[in-house]
């Protein structure tokens, strides 16, 4: 996935979390965390591909995997991975 097609998926991500904001106004401090986590990623991933080379750019099916480990140490309460 390239740049651009990330920023259109975090754009619709944004638009659901707006969504939510006028369903749902009583968690919007829920929603405030959720459209910051939305904000990381924009930075992070344009961090990232300032520092990357152009070409295939990274795996992201490794993150996939640490986020669910990450999500059963939570779960488990033992400690994350250190990425």
């Amino acid at each position: 996935m390239n740049q651009e097609e990330r920023n259109t998926e975090l754009n619709c991500f944004l638009r659901e979390i707006q969504d939510l904001v006028d369903s749902y106004p009583r968690l919007t401090h829920s929603w405030r965390f959720a459209a910051s986590a939305v904000w990381a990623m924009r930075h992070y991933y344009a961090a990232h591909a300032a520092h990357q080379p152009a070409r295939g750019g990274f795996d992201e099916n490794k993150y996939v995997q640490d986020t669910k480990t990450n999500i059963d140490a939570l779960l488990t309460s033992k400690d994350l991975s250190p990425d």
